[in-house]
């Protein structure tokens, strides 16, 4: 039995786990508590490195994990309500400073000449779903205790080129990141975009769109993605900290994946293994459109599936 499959499949159990039993409400911790437990990151490393037997190495690690699943469970957090609703809002902005939670929606008309449109996102931390389609050509609403969000555009005359979504000048506190936010996107651009996730979850099914590049950079993250085939390329480009990794490609659709990690999981169902970090899909060579993916991991479970 190998240390490395037994440690990997304890530490997804607990995390599991202890997901279940937040949704439930059993316990409450904020996931941007990972953000001040790094230095365990430096620990495991250690001990995966010692010149002990496996069963010390997995006594060891075990430790740590039980060590972080207390600090988390202990780590301070703030009740929060709010409730949130995906339907299309006007052009507006609306924010009560007067409060810790906070509430904005914006949304852009689609103009028809914009057939290229560049997307940024700071998502700091929260939820964040990009939850359907619009006839505008984008649609945003955030709820929770990180705000106010701010917009901005850049245009070649009439054209949008360029949205921004962000918080400057906002400080987000690690033990106040609830939050929770959603997009839309129009169908005809193609789009490239690109998250600064911070230590939020990340659910995007991107398959009716035509995303021709898509960036992330995360640190503590839970990343569920899908693409589509709707485009000849696509490239990809994650780099996270410690982080859960979902990525769904369609089988119509060749794909590369170069990864390099630390400590990682992995699942590459479908990809033939060329060297080592170089995965392939069957007749990529060939294949009329291509998905390349390239992930920048330290401790993260990654999962690619094709459907």
């Amino acid at each position: 039995m190998k240390y490395r499959n037994v440690f990997w499949g304890i530490l997804l159990l607990t995390i599991g786990s202890l997901y279940a039993l937040r949704n439930f409400d059993v316990i409450q911790f904020e996931w941007s508590a990972i953000f001040s437990l790094w230095p365990l990151l430096l620990i495991l490393w250690g001990v995966s490195m010692l010149p002990l037997k496996p069963v010390a190495k997995l006594l060891g690690s075990l430790g740590v994990l039980i060590l972080a699943v207390v600090l988390m469970l202990t780590y301070p957090n703030r009740q929060h309500n709010w409730g949130f609703d995906f339907s299309d809002g006007d052009w507006n902005i609306n924010s009560d400073k007067n409060s810790t939670v906070y509430s904005t929606t914006f949304d852009l008309p689609a103009t028809p000449a914009a057939n290229y449109v560049k997307l940024e996102l700071e998502a700091a931390a929260g939820r964040f779903y990009l939850a359907d389609t619009t006839s505008k050509l984008v649609w945003f609403k955030s709820d929770g205790k990180i705000g106010p969000y701010l917009f901005d555009t850049k245009k070649d005359g009439d054209t949008v080129n360029l949205i921004h979504i962000g918080l400057d000048g906002v400080t987000v506190n690690s033990s106040s990141s609830s939050n929770e936010a959603g997009l839309k996107l129009n169908e005809a651009p193609i789009w490239d975009i690109s998250i600064d996730a911070g230590a939020a979850s990340l659910n995007m099914d991107m398959s009716r769109f035509k995303v021709r590049k898509f960036d992330l950079e995360g640190g503590a993250s839970s990343v569920d993605l899908r693409f589509g085939a709707l485009i000849d390329t696509t490239d990809i480009d994650i780099e996270v900290g410690v982080s859960s990794i979902k990525i769904y490609v369609p089988k119509t659709s060749g794909c590369e994946l170069r990864t390099e990690s630390v400590l990682s999981g992995r699942s590459f169902n479908g990809f033939d293994k060329i060297e080592s970090g170089l995965y392939r899909t069957p007749g990529f060579a060939t294949a009329a459109k291509k998905i390349y993916i390239n992930s920048e991991a330290a401790v993260s479970d990654i999962k690619i599936e094709r459907y």
